[in-house]
């Protein structure tokens, strides 16, 4: 938060708020109680008693969707991990009294809705949160803005049954496993050295073991995950988040370098990125969109974890890429 300002985090097509700071003189008593976002969330954990449980996912273009249910009302959640609240809703589909005002911030640039204005209220009276089949009776404080235009089908929205979003604090405290293919999403309890309770990984289908580092900036995201990747020589910070479609944004300077380097291919759906490699490790990466920008910049989501199953782990900072699991790509 800069100057009492709410700055929303760039990060993903819905870009959830980043109320960095915490919510400081436009908070509400009640939305003090909200953690912040670079914290777990708490009890909230999509782990009851097991040490390992798989939840079925709905792929929606660049998307991966929860089935859930708030007091009654059926939806789908979006699964994003650039989202810094356990749940985060949408008040254009629920019935939510906007009786206890948070803050105001604005939209990201990714979400082609840059600057839209967004207010944001906390909600302390829901009965029953559903999560797939895991419930949350009486969830306490839970954050929520008018997500209407991400479901409005009729402008360019993803889903009409929009609930809100499942966030990073679900699953922060677990070793969690993303399979685009399968649409499906594990997670597994971790031991006091951070490492699953029960092994699943086979060590024989490892492509690479991304380390990541968050941002020092709390205003971009200090629960973000960045890891340091290469593409045809140049170095890139890149974004690790499910939430997003991905995002290159480059320098005319840069954009024609890498052409030069013919690290820039064009595809049926954007650009494959060729000669990308994470510490000399090749990497399948694209991207839908390019746009010339002042600085580089680069977002991983849906265009390198497509092509994988990713292995997340907080307690070590590390993302596994298990098995190219798609075909196709640059053109030798």
């Amino acid at each position: 938060m800069r100057g009492g300002i709410l700055r929303w985090a760039s990060h993903g097509v819905l870009s959830a708020v980043c109320l960095c700071g915490m919510l400081q003189a436009q908070a509400s008593p009640r939305a003090a109680k909200v953690a912040p976002p670079n914290q777990p969330g708490g009890s909230f954990s999509l782990l009851g008693e097991e040490n390992h449980r798989q939840f079925p996912l709905q792929m929606t273009g660049a998307y991966l969707f929860i089935e859930g249910a708030v007091d009654g009302l059926a939806g789908a959640f979006l699964l994003d991990t650039g989202t810094p609240y356990p749940v985060f809703l949408n008040n254009a589909l629920l019935p939510l009294a906007l009786d206890h005002y948070v803050a105001t911030g604005r939209s990201g640039a990714s979400t082609g809705n840059a600057g839209r204005e967004q207010v944001v209220y906390a909600h302390s009276t829901l009965k029953e949160l559903r999560i797939s089949d895991q419930r949350f009776t009486a969830p306490g404080v839970l954050l929520s803005s008018n997500f209407g235009y991400i479901a409005d089908m009729d402008n360019g929205g993803i889903r009409p049954d929009l609930l809100g979003f499942v966030g990073l604090p679900m699953l922060y405290a677990h070793e969690f496993v993303l399979d685009y293919s399968a649409s499906t999403l594990d997670v597994y309890r971790l031991d006091e050295q951070g490492n699953a309770l029960i092994p699943h990984a086979d060590d024989a289908k490892v492509i690479a073991t991304l380390a990541f580092h968050r941002h020092r900036d709390a205003t971009i995201g200090g629960h973000l995950p960045f890891v340091d990747i290469n593409i045809a020589g140049m170095p890139f910070v890149g974004l690790l988040d499910n939430g997003t479609p991905g995002e290159l944004a480059l320098t005319a300077k840069t954009k024609s370098l890498l052409e030069a380097r013919q690290a820039l291919q064009k595809a049926p759906n954007g650009w494959h990125l060729c000669h990308a490699n994470y510490r000399g490790i090749p990497l399948r990466l694209d991207t839908p969109t390019l746009r010339i920008s002042e600085h580089d910049s680069i977002s991983l989501g849906h265009n390198l974890l497509r092509h994988y199953r990713s292995v997340w782990n907080y307690a070590k900072q590390t993302v596994t890429l298990l098995a190219d699991t798609t075909s196709g790509g640059c053109t030798p």
